[in-house]
């Protein structure tokens, strides 16, 4: 069912909304979700429009086509070319190929939540949540579509293709665009939403390029709005955002109770399927115990779809980059000293960018400095301490141990 109210977050942070009414409602803006509740007057449920240049548009290719395993896989296909861990990140895939290449998006995994609890949170319930710039016209080889607002510009170049940027980034990028396609443009459909459609351009057109210029007096949540327009938006509402796992988080407190009803009817079919049960509680706590036991080998991991492999990739680039020798010296060097001090309790270490982090308690904050001495005193280590707070009768303490340069 084609949605009738349409909320955007523009690349400023700002939103707007726009109800598909007749005859036809003005746009409304508020600085939150709050001030456009306030100033649509109305709720409910709606289509999201989320700001492209706070996501990454890009093409994988996959040897699966099943679509959970696409959304598993997806992230460690894409992991090289991320700068952000791929355990901070959300992914969607559309539903069709391009040819031989799978269209996805990508998104900070908190700025996605962040933007649908301020929404939810407003009284708002959003069914799909699309990219603003595959949501403009489609474009063609020959055709290209173009947005200018005061404050962003977005350039649609193909079905899941373009980019977002400022306005004055265009007279740059537009001409590296058409550089780079496969067949030049010879149309560009320009979207005008600026406060004054009819001032300068940003960019001078380049001569092979014919000019189609439409005002939007309205701004451009009316033209997002056509759905003719988002056939092949890909929506961000998958995996943990869907509206199933949504569903299924509110229905996990009842959770307990569902499980005694289903021993109960288990203990009056027979003893087999106690027995059933017993095994599957087994078995989720082998799973739990394996997720433990990377969680604790690996702290700054937060998504664990397959910890065998994950493991396996981790150790594989410990090995690649040469930290394991290094954690060896340094271990190797410190732990003799650490065993000849009286009363020093190891609690964690951890290992990460050449730098070994022990965590410890220790009688008093003396004996932490003749700690602190002898460590030093190795040839190669050099020792700060990160940080020491009195605990009870003892002294917790972390020390950074790094191999000492020159």
């Amino acid at each position: 069912m084609a949605e009738s109210l349409y909320i955007r977050i523009d690349s400023a942070g700002h939103y707007s909304g726009w109800r598909t009414t007749t005859p036809p409602q003005p746009v409304v803006y508020g600085d939150s979700a709050e001030a456009l509740a306030s100033a649509l007057g109305t709720t409910g449920r709606a289509l999201l429009l989320l700001p492209s240049q706070a996501l990454l548009l890009t093409e994988v290719i996959l040897p699966t086509r099943n679509r959970q395993k696409q959304l598993q896989a997806l992230p460690y296909a894409l992991e090289e070319r991320l700068a952000s861990d791929v355990d901070q990140l959300h992914f969607a895939v559309a539903n069709r190929r391009s040819g031989e290449a799978l269209p996805a998006v990508v998104v900070q995994r908190e700025q996605l939540q962040a933007w649908l609890t301020s929404l939810q949170q407003a009284g708002f319930d959003i069914s799909r949540a699309l990219p603003d710039l595959q949501c403009l016209p489609v474009a063609t080889p020959s055709d290209w579509q173009l947005l200018l607002e005061d404050e962003g510009a977005l350039l649609r170049c193909g079905t899941h293709h373009g980019f977002g940027s400022q306005p004055s980034l265009l007279a740059t990028l537009l001409p590296l665009a058409i550089t780079e396609a496969a067949a030049p443009p010879t149309t560009l459909h320009l979207y005008d939403a600026r406060h004054h459609p009819t001032s300068a351009l940003p960019f001078d057109l380049p001569a092979e390029l014919t000019l189609q210029h439409h005002p939007l007096s309205e701004g451009a949540l009316p033209l997002f709005a056509d759905p003719a327009n988002q056939q092949d938006a890909i929506d961000l509402l998958q995996g943990e955002f869907s509206r199933q796992e949504r569903v299924g988080r509110l229905l996990r407190p009842w959770r307990a109770a569902a499980l005694l009803l289903g021993l109960l009817a288990s203990l009056q079919i027979g003893s087999g399927y106690l027995q059933l049960a017993q095994l599957q509680q087994q078995d989720r706590q082998l799973q739990q115990a394996i997720e433990q036991h990377y969680r604790d080998t690996f702290p700054t991991a937060r998504r664990i779809v397959d910890p065998r492999l994950q493991m396996e990739r981790q150790l594989n680039a410990l090995r690649s980059s040469g930290s394991s020798d290094q954690f060896v010296t340094l271990f190797a060097a410190a732990a003799p000293i650490l065993q000849r001090q009286q009363g020093v309790e190891l609690q964690s270490l951890r290992y990460k960018r050449d730098e070994l982090e022990l965590a410890i308690t220790i009688a008093d904050f003396q004996q932490l400095d003749r700690l602190k001495s002898a460590l030093a005193a190795a040839p190669q280590l050099a020792i700060e301490i990160a940080s020491a707070s009195a605990s009870g009768d003892r002294v917790e303490s972390r020390l950074l141990v790094r191999r000492r340069s020159g």
